[in-house]
């Protein structure tokens, strides 16, 4: 029974692997895939059976400052939403996250060759994370302090 689920998830994790392809795995910069001409890539092997997972595109200090600008421009307009609402698209990400939890975890397991049940749990916590911080958008301006068992986080 184990080999045929074996057998069965790495089908569809190739699968999966196969209908994100691109002929380079890209960076994702300003809301869209970016890619230089020039950039170098690597193979992308998975661990399991060395097979080829994809290339993937090095980034350059070009792109890591291109990508910080990006994050620059949006977080100005993001900042200026209402709490409410970026709890709610911080929710929606979160209930992506979940709805595509099983096919996140056999990517993960075959581009990293963790277990699946570990995995798994992963990209369930992927979405809790997005859950509590979604959150603390409603409170982060209420001056509390947040305590931890290990600091303290507060607001001001």
């Amino acid at each position: 029974m184990n080999a045929d689920i074996s057998i069965k998830n790495r089908t569809t994790a190739q699968a999966l692997i196969d209908d994100l392809s691109q002929p380079v795995l890209s960076h994702f910069i300003d809301g869209q895939n970016y890619l230089r001409k020039d950039s170098a890539t690597i193979v992308n092997r998975s661990p399991i059976d060395d097979s080829e997972l994809n290339q993937t595109a090095l980034g350059t200090e070009a792109d890591v400052n291109m990508a910080s600008l990006s994050s620059e421009k949006a977080f100005e307009s993001w900042r200026q939403w209402p709490a409410d609402r970026r709890r709610d698209v911080l929710h929606a990400i979160a209930d992506r996250i979940e709805a595509n939890a099983e096919s996140i975890a056999l990517i993960e397991t075959a581009d990293t060759g963790q277990p699946l049940k570990f995995t798994g749990k992963t990209a369930t916590r992927g979405a809790e994370n997005f859950r509590y911080f979604a959150d603390l958008c409603s409170r982060a301006g209420d001056g509390h302090s947040y305590p931890t068992p290990t600091h303290l986080n507060y607001t001001m």
